[in-house]
């Protein structure tokens, strides 16, 4: 479930990826956050951030604590 999202991180350009040997098996891949993603992460957490400070205002009756 987790690496059809990790291939539309690297094709929406979020993310890169690189194999490298194993000593144990086959080569691993490994998943790179981009500057792009860095940015988008950024507009996401404060997305987020806004979205959970409005939800504890309508549930609090607009009350800080």
């Amino acid at each position: 479930m987790i690496y059809p999202i990790l291939r539309r991180l690297v094709s929406d350009g979020w993310c890169t990826t690189y194999l490298q040997d194993s000593s144990e098996g086959p080569s691993r891949k490994y998943y790179q956050i981009t500057a792009a993603g860095e940015q988008h992460l950024q507009v996401l957490t404060k997305e987020w951030q806004q979205f959970t400070q409005q939800m504890e205002e309508l549930l609090t009756g607009g009350k800080s604590e």
